[in-house]
């Protein structure tokens, strides 16, 4: 089995899958056998992936952890900020209300009060 190009390919390459090009011209042109077939890569053996598969395992609930203390955070703070939109809204159209009934009673030297 040969070495696997995916190793040495560049970024484009890997992105594009142009590593591949080879391995595919030779199948359209005849059937593949086993000799034809590249040998898996460094990072895709089984040895390398169950350690990687560990240690996400491991450091994963942490992560979870912290990311769900930063989500509460960020829920408290947009909760409180809305509180204060609204609260300054009341405050806002109380005050212009209050202002109206003023020069209402400025125009005429009466306070109208509706219900």
């Amino acid at each position: 089995m040969q070495k696997s190009p995916v190793e040495d390919a560049n970024f484009l390459s890997k992105y594009f899958f142009w590593w591949t090009t080879p391995l595919l011209r030779k199948g359209f042109q005849k059937k593949l056998e086993l000799t034809d077939v590249y040998k898996a890569p460094s990072f895709d053996l089984a040895d390398n992936l169950s350690e990687r598969l560990e240690r996400f395992v491991v450091y994963m609930p942490r992560v979870f952890w912290c990311c769900s203390y930063v989500y509460i955070y960020i829920y408290i703070y947009i909760y409180i900020y809305n509180l204060y939109i609204c609260i300054y809204i009341y405050i806002y159209m109380y005050l212009e209300s209050c202002c109206s009934l003023l020069e209402d009673a400025g125009r005429d030297g009466h306070l109208h009060i509706e219900p």
